[in-house]
């Protein structure tokens, strides 16, 4: 994957939320974005899914121009995975991610049932596949997200973390799942607070403070960053 931002500057509401984001990351499969709250790694995910636009700056994913590309074509090609899993109350698991390939994709019914029912087995939720959202756990809910997200078989995923409503244990589940998508070799960004998870999947990192990044590099870098705010980040984080 290759990840090119050319100042970016992204301002809501009067605030600035991203101030000046140049980024440059080559030959990475998966890219975690790392920061405190606030720092705009969201809404840089955001901006490269294509979800808002930048006030100003230029952004290129594998080539793409994300801003001068139409969202019907751009979003062809990625998957998005939000905090709170996002399914239609009213459907089944199975329904949520079948809709999406008939209305979105003009699957057929069979094709989409065929697609669905491979991915619910490999994330081992077959046994889920016609409950209610409402019936299933938190961490079955944001797997079957990924399961939606994955079925039109996406370029790239972006994940927003994916965990951040979830106890300890429904986060292992669904830490386990993107996992799965790793050894698969599937391309994702992922924002995260998960350091330990992120040293395992992610080959690259972007650290992040107040709209702008500060450090980013090989995942190995995290053992030895360069400059202190890092430094402290990592130190404080670890802690716990």
């Amino acid at each position: 994957m290759k990840l090119h931002c050319e100042n970016i500057t992204h301002v809501y509401e009067g605030k600035k939320v991203l101030d000046d984001v140049t980024l440059h990351i080559e030959n990475a499969s998966a890219i975690a974005l790392l920061g405190p709250s606030g720092a705009g790694k969201s809404t840089l995910l955001r901006l490269l899914s294509k979800i808002e636009s930048p006030t100003s700056g230029q952004i290129h994913v594998d080539g793409m121009d994300v801003i001068n590309t139409s969202e019907k074509e751009y979003f062809k090609h990625i998957g998005f995975v939000f905090q709170h899993h996002g399914l239609f109350p009213h459907l089944s698991a199975c329904h949520n991610v079948t809709i999406v390939l008939e209305k979105v994709h003009k699957k057929t019914k069979e094709e989409a049932l065929t697609i669905a029912e491979v991915l619910f087995e490999q994330f081992e939720l077959t046994d889920h596949m016609h409950k209610k959202p409402a019936q299933l756990s938190g961490g079955q809910a944001q797997r079957v997200s990924i399961i939606r997200s994955l079925a039109a078989s996406p370029s790239i995923l972006f994940f927003d973390e994916p965990t951040s409503a979830l106890d300890p244990i429904l986060t292992k589940e669904v830490l386990h799942a993107i996992i799965k998508l790793r050894q698969q070799n599937i391309k994702f960004v992922i924002v995260t607070h998960e350091i330990a998870f992120a040293r395992q999947v992610a080959d690259a990192f972007v650290y992040m403070e107040e709209g702008k990044v500060i450090e980013s590099g090989a995942i190995e870098q995290l053992d030895e960053p360069k400059t202190e705010p890092l430094k402290r980040f990592l130190d404080f984080v670890m802690k716990f």
